[in-house]
């Protein structure tokens, strides 16, 4: 949740990436003299935003990625990529470091996160 100012590309004054601020003090305790103005209350905070998705028959993984993945691989061809390694594999667990390898090899100017979660959907 971010509470201060956000700009296009999702970073708070411009700067800092919500997926990486909760230990940054300067949007936090030292704001004030960071910024050189005062705010009515922190920048961000850690409350985080849940949602609630139903999973159906047919959904086969979750993909966990931070800004840096999704700035150089689409939703898409992520899903491709990993239902072809799960296909080939029988398993996920290498295709979040498949995601990972693409994004950095696209010289993605941010740092690369993701987990991939299989599922196992039954029908009811």
């Amino acid at each position: 949740w971010v509470s201060g100012s956000v700009e296009k590309g999702g970073r708070v004054n411009g700067i800092l990436g919500v997926s990486r601020a909760f230990g940054n003090i300067e949007y936090k305790a030292l704001k004030a003299e960071a910024w050189g103005m005062s705010f009515s209350e922190d920048l961000v905070v850690p409350k985080p935003e849940v949602r609630a998705v139903p999973l159906a028959v047919g959904d086969e993984c979750v993909i966990l990625g931070s800004d840096g993945l999704w700035d150089a691989v689409t939703y898409q061809e992520a899903l491709k990529m990993v239902a072809k390694y799960r296909e080939e594999h029988d398993e996920v667990d290498g295709a979040a470091k498949l995601l990972v390898d693409t994004a950095v090899a696209r010289m993605v100017p941010d740092n690369v996160t993701c987990i991939v979660i299989a599922l196992a959907v039954q029908p009811e």
